[in-house]
């Protein structure tokens, strides 16, 4: 799904923010609009991808694989 190393890397900013703030019992949409859209404007649906996309797993596969980005 993505393997562009710069895209993972904003995944991974934009879940480690969620998690940062999903303990303190805020919904997922106050956590977006509140701390996600004013640094990355991205939709609600591109959250919840992103939430549930495996950035470890695809990252260990682009080391794997020599590539750090897609041409």
């Amino acid at each position: 799904m993505y393997s562009n190393a710069h895209k993972l890397r904003m995944i991974r900013k934009v879940c480690d923010i969620y998690r940062q703030h999903q303990g303190k019992g805020l919904t997922t949409r106050h956590i977006y609009r509140r701390y996600i859209y004013p640094v990355y404007p991205i939709s609600m649906g591109t959250l919840y991808n992103y939430l549930n996309t495996p950035v470890g797993a695809k990252e260990r596969e682009l080391e794997e694989s020599g590539r750090t980005t897609l041409t």
